[in-house]
């Protein structure tokens, strides 16, 4: 019998998983109380017993997890903020602190493909990889609600990781799964994914073509910090593929030392990408093609 793949196993660590079985305290807790009412009811032979304290119950119930819901939704955002700066374990932190006490299936899927997000900005592509696959997993489901807005979203995310990765036949299948989004949008998710497949096959031209004609739909829908992966991606496929003719690229040319710290976990398991990394100016006015036109021009003035 053939092992399944590294990335298809289960995360290690239980806070990372996504089943019915992470929910049963909230769910025991809510039958226990209605429990006592009822016993509470049958021992005072008053049926309005229990129907109050049902009522109560159900209440306070709705009221908590509203509560917790919008204070899980600002740590993750401030978590999503940390991702943005590089604070990669610091939103780490916060991430865990979520999944461990999760409020519903949806909101743990959201967490967990975050938290998936941020171990692949580490480079840990062996704790990013099963998150993902375990999210996915949830589709048909504890998370099936999230996965009719945000699926395609879900397996974009992980086809990235795993075309980084160099798993480019499994990146291609998940991209090819069952969407609900509008192709444009689609095209702006898959983007990255298949601009890097394309990419490690040496496809330089179709990876050129594709990143210029659905640029916009990937600022469509991309953050910022997406972007900016992505902004990476195009300046190693335009590298390859210089035009003499062709004036500086304006978009690669917002790249900043930064950006290019951040993205050293793109070069893990790609040998090609982490040389382009490394070989890349680490000075910002190196980043500006107004700089390099000035030393082109006083270069020939000095010979």
């Amino acid at each position: 019998m053939t092992p399944s793949p590294p990335w298809l196993q289960r995360p290690s660590k239980a806070h990372h998983r996504l089943h019915w079985g992470r929910f049963k305290g909230q769910i025991l807790a809510v039958i226990g109380g209605e429990a006592c009412f009822l016993f509470l009811g049958i021992y005072l032979n008053e049926i309005t017993y229990f129907v109050a304290g049902a009522a109560l119950v159900l209440i306070g119930y709705f009221f908590w997890v509203r509560r917790r819901r919008l204070r899980d939704l600002l740590i993750n955002q401030e978590a999503v903020q940390l991702i943005g700066t590089g604070d990669y374990d610091q939103a780490a932190l916060l991430l865990d602190k979520l999944c461990r006490h999760p409020n519903n299936g949806s909101t743990l899927a959201v967490f967990l493909t975050n938290r998936a997000t941020t171990a692949l900005c580490l480079g840990q592509f062996e704790i990013a990889l099963p998150i993902y696959h375990e999210v996915l997993r949830a589709e048909r489901g504890v998370a099936r609600g999230v996965f009719k807005l945000q699926g395609d979203l879900f397996r974009a995310r992980c086809a990235d990781a795993l075309a980084f990765y160099g798993e480019l036949e499994a990146a291609e299948a998940m991209l090819t799964a069952p969407t609900t989004s509008p192709r444009r949008t689609l095209e702006g998710h898959q983007l990255l994914a298949r601009t890097v497949i394309d990419a490690r096959r040496g496809e330089w031209e179709a990876a050129r073509v594709r990143l210029i004609s659905q640029w916009g739909a990937a600022e469509a829908v991309y953050s910022a910090t997406e972007l900016k992966a992505l902004v990476v991606v195009r300046a190693f496929v335009f590298a390859q593929t210089p035009l003499a003719s062709e004036p500086a690229d304006p978009i690669i040319a917002t790249l900043q030392p930064e950006d290019i710290n951040r993205s050293r976990w793109m070069g893990t398991h790609w040998t090609e990408m982490a040389d382009f990394l490394n070989q890349y100016p680490q000075t910002s006015a190196s980043f500006s093609p107004e700089s390099a036109s000035l030393k082109s021009f006083i270069k020939n003035i000095n010979d």
